[in-house]
């Protein structure tokens, strides 16, 4: 430790270091081995002499804790606790001094003196056992306030400890005197105990201890200062001090031993005395020269001093950065222009006031708290470094500063300077750098994508935390390391290659595209992986940075959507094959039954007879109405639902289903009303798609309808360009329950208990047709008083004209059977003989010749060689296809004219479409319409006439 005004060399420096902890153990021991006497009863170690006072035990413990005391205090460094610990002691020491002069004030009796060694100290014969002397508890109190405030601050120029160290050396001084004099009265009276000798000692080794223990306060520093008043100390007090006390025992030794008369002793007290001041004068003449010498030197020194001081100003003021100084108790000392110009204060304005001027309120507390360590310690731990802080200007604006801190040793003590640089611009330069660094970062960590950069020797400089989710590594342990080790092995030759060529023509641009990529995780395994670069420019070259993304999943689920795809069309396929075998299984007897039914309708019958008839072909319709509606619903499902999307006129298709409507609605009583407005709007929908919707809302509003109950049908534009047919009923409504199941196939909310007939596909069916029109179809119901179902559907900006259509007035199937017709030859090729049986009686009856083949080969054999007039084919043929058999039939030129007629139970929009697009004339679905066939070979006949063939007879 450095002490300013010490004396060169570090002889002085070393020695007050090791007063303290030796003074310390000193006293410890000596009240240690006091008390061993006590318990042992050995005088040499209580009394020293055995005719001189002894040290009371309680002393002897009171040494104990104050040695204890010194040592936890006496380093300037100590840590809390342990100067919490080391006053504690220190104020026990000094309570029990008290304590004892307030036994011998106040007359107490409090019983301290023997809580040691009781029965040793009541036989003593002593007045107070055990009570140590007064002077020996003044002591105690001095030594134990001045351990307890050894740190503590300055009081009116001095520091307690400082004062009461020294008034505890003159009380053990006084008592030296006494044992050396041989006076009694000075360490001890009559009726109590004397300070004992080893007491005396012991207290002036404490006290010179504390003040050894803070060198650089008074009045230690002083006597070791290295200036002419540590000079003038150091010579005078011994002399001051031995040459009193060797006169005064000189006196004293030649009076007791009788060598000379009182007046003879008074004279060589005297020539003693003056001795003594001569010595004393010799010593300040010639520490007077010695002064001289220095003031010399000093002035020397000073003049150098102050051309260095200006040279040292003219050099920090021609400074940009302010540079200040600032002593131990942090009051500044210089301030140059550069100061000036950063804070706004002037020289005059701020030397001799606190540092805390250019600091932010916030700080200013632990500033203090810094200087208080300083001082404690004797250095800071800030001396030679930098630091950033916070700077305060004059009006009050904070500014960011740069602090470099240097110590040194004035003679007023420590001091510190500062060279302090404004770094604003900085500041803002390395915020603006951090702030795009952190949104980089930012950037960079939440990229749902590993992201890797590379530098230009293809190392990894920087991964993101997906990075090691994505290929297991450590963060750490990929840094460094070629990108390589993400590259499976086979490819990474190849691959160093790629990373040259990029390099070579930088861009952002996928990496391998076309090619599948994988990567390599740390366990080995491999993944699919996609890979974007991108450059990036820097002053170390350009970087590549490379977002790596994981499509494992990706290429599962598009392996997944594949299979499930292909599953889709195998079950599409199958469901298409199922439903073509439906249809014709279910079309097939059903075409027997009606044909038959048809034909017997035709037959002369009694009543009974035709009415089994009719119920025949009723219920015969119904189920080919239920198989119609399945087949639809199915198609749409399956998305093979073929509609003829075209502007509809919606006057005609509303007029065409009330005229169907209205003999059911009539039959049962219920009044059946037309739209108010004539509908004269065009939709977007297919013709009869729209019909068979609206057939079946008012089939179902009559139907479900009270006696003598209305319908009312209205037409409205409603939001989205969207035209409104609503159809509003008088019925019992439909309960809110139910409303969920209304339209779910088969589903017919208890309408078969009250009788009325229906297959529950309507609703399902009607709603998924306007659904596959673009519209929708709605429902609002109130118990008791009806309902109003509506379907919309989007309006067509340009009405076109409503599509004409061909009306015959044809006569019925019964006037047309019962007519012959010409004679014609028809070659049917079916393999069900009811099917064959149906057609032939038909055609019987019309004067057809009818060729009938179950083969497919046997039917283009008679084809060939009987050349018809018709071909009937079916499609469900043995041994070969009917498309097929269509076929042949068009490629040989013999047959290629023949008009061909497709007659089948398959009645997929779908098939009919594919087989009328292969060159088929019609396809008439099973079960076979007698007036579409009728009016087909009235068509057929009618052509063979214009094109000139010769006709057997009228049609």
């Amino acid at each position: 430790m450095t002490v300013p005004g010490w004396p060169t060399g570090p002889g002085t420096a070393w020695t007050l270091q090791r007063v303290p902890p030796l003074a310390a153990v000193l006293a410890v021991v000596v009240g240690m081995m006091v008390l061993v006497g006590w318990v042992l009863q050995l005088p040499l170690l209580t009394r020293v002499v055995p005719s001189l006072p002894a040290m009371m035990p309680n002393a002897a413990a009171a040494f104990v804790l104050a040695g204890t005391a010194l040592w936890l205090l006496g380093p300037p460094a100590a840590g809390h606790w342990r100067r919490r610990l080391g006053q504690g002691l220190a104020l026990l020491v000094a309570l029990f001094g008290g304590v004892v002069l307030g036994e011998y004030v106040v007359g107490w009796r409090l019983g301290l003196d023997l809580w040691l060694f009781r029965d040793e100290l009541a036989g003593a014969g002593m007045r107070f056992p055990g009570r140590p002397s007064p002077h020996t508890a003044v002591a105690f109190v001095l030594v134990g306030l001045a351990l307890a405030l050894l740190d503590a601050d300055r009081r009116r120029g001095h520091r307690p400890a400082m004062v009461l160290a020294p008034l505890s050396a003159a009380v053990s001084l006084g008592v030296l005197l006494g044992y050396i004099y041989q006076v009694r009265y000075l360490y001890g009276m009559a009726t109590v105990t004397g300070m004992a000798l080893h007491t005396a000692v012991t207290f002036l080794v404490l006290n010179t201890a504390l003040l050894a223990c803070r060198p650089d306060r008074q009045p230690t520093r002083t006597f070791i200062a290295s200036g002419p008043a540590g000079l003038l100390a150091r010579r005078l007090l011994p002399a001051l001090v031995l040459a009193p006390i060797g006169v005064g025992a000189l006196e004293l030794l030649g009076q007791r031993g009788r060598l000379f008369e009182p007046a003879v002793g008074t004279a060589l007290t005297t020539v003693a005395m003056l001795a003594a001041l001569t010595v004393v004068v010799v010593v300040v003449v010639v520490t007077a020269r010695d002064l001289d010498r220095l003031d010399h030197a000093r002035r020397a020194f000073h003049e150098e001093f102050l051309e260095s001081e200006e040279r040292f100003r003219r050099v920090t003021d021609a400074a940009s950065d302010a540079i200040v100084s600032a002593d131990i108790d942090g009051v500044l000392r210089s301030w140059n222009q550069g100061a000036e110009r950063m804070f706004g204060w002037r020289a005059e304005e701020v030397i001799g006031g606190p540092l805390t001027v250019i600091m932010p309120e916030r700080f200013r507390a632990l500033h203090n708290e810094g200087l208080a360590r300083v001082r404690r310690s004797g250095h800071s731990q800030l001396a030679g470094g930098v630091v950033e802080l916070v700077g305060l200007r004059r009006d009050g604006t904070e500014l960011p500063i740069e602090l470099s801190i240097g110590a040194w040793e004035s003679k007023e003590g420590l001091r510190f300077s500062g060279v302090i640089r404004d770094i604003t611009s900085r500041k803002r330069v390395g915020e603006a750098l951090r702030a795009s660094e952190a949104q980089f970062r930012g950037l960079l960590e939440s990229a749902p994508d590993a992201m890797v950069i590379v530098d230009p020797d293809g190392r990894i400089t920087l991964a993101n935390r997906q990075t090691e989710q994505v290929f297991g590594y450590p963060r750490e342990e990929l840094l460094g390391r070629p990108v390589e080790v993400l590259v499976p092995e086979r490819f990474r030759a190849g691959h160093s290659l790629h990373r040259g060529g990029y390099l070579a023509r930088p861009g952002v641009r996928p990496m391998g595209a076309g090619l599948q990529l994988y990567a390599r995780r740390k366990d080995g395994s491999e993944f699919p992986v996609e890979i974007s670069l991108s450059p990036l420019e820097t002053d170390k070259g350009t970087l590549v940075s490379a977002a790596v993304r994981d499509i494992t999943s990706r290429k599962q689920a598009e392996e997944a959507l594949e299979e499930a795809r292909l599953a889709a069309e195998q079950a599409n396929q199958a469901k298409s094959e199922y439903l073509s075998r439906m249809s014709h299984e279910l079309r097939t007897p059903l075409n027997a039954i009606l044909g038959f039914a048809q034909l017997l309708e035709l037959d002369e019958l009694h009543d009974d007879q035709r009415e089994g008839v009719g119920y025949i072909l009723s219920a015969a319709r119904h189920l080919l109405e239920l198989i119609n509606e399945v087949l639809d619903i199915a198609s749409i499902e399956a998305g093979r639902f073929r509609l003829s999307l075209e502007p509809v006129t919606v006057a005609d298709i509303v007029a065409e289903a009330v005229s169907l409507i209205r003999p059911l609605a009539d039959q049962r009583g219920i009044l059946l009303v037309g739209p108010a407005q004539t509908c004269a709007e065009h939709v977007h929908g297919d013709r009869q798609r729209l019909k068979q919707v609206l057939l079946n809302l008012l089939s179902n509003a009559v139907k479900y309808n009270r006696e003598g109950g209305s319908v009312q049908l209205a037409c409205e534009r409603v939001a989205g360009e969207r035209l409104r047919i609503t159809m509003t009923d008088t019925g019992p409504g439909i309960p809110a329950e139910s409303l969920g199941r209304l339209f779910v196939a088969f589903e017919r909310l208890g309408s078969e208990q009250r009788g009325i007939e229906g297959t529950g596909l309507g609703l399902a069916l009607s709603k998924r047709l306007a659904e596959a029109m673009g519209g929708t179809l709605g429902v609002a119901t109130t118990l008791d008083q009806g309902s109003r179902f509506w379907v919309e559907l989007p309006l067509v900006e340009r009405p076109l004209e409503p599509s004409t259509r061909q009306q015959r007035d044809a006569p019925s199937g019964r006037e047309q059977l019962e007519h012959p017709g010409p004679p014609l030859t028809v070659l049917y090729i079916e393999d069900n003989l009811s099917n064959l049986e149906l057609v032939d009686r038909l055609l019987r009856r019309r004067g057809v010749t009818l060729i009938s083949a179950t083969r497919p080969q046997l039917g283009l054999d008679l084809a060939g060689e009987h050349r018809p007039d018709l071909v009937l084919l079916d499609l469900h043929l043995p041994d070969m296809p009917g498309q097929e058999v269509l076929r042949r039939l068009q490629a040989d030129p013999e047959t290629a004219a023949i008009p061909v007629v497709v007659l089948s139970a398959d009645a997929r929009p779908s098939l009919i479409k594919r087989m009328l697009d292969q060159g088929a004339r019609a396809f008439l679905t099973k079960p076979l319409d007698i007036r579409e066939l009728v009016e087909l070979l009235n068509d057929v006949a009618a052509e063979r006439d214009r094109a000139g063939s010769p006709s057997l007879g009228p049609w």
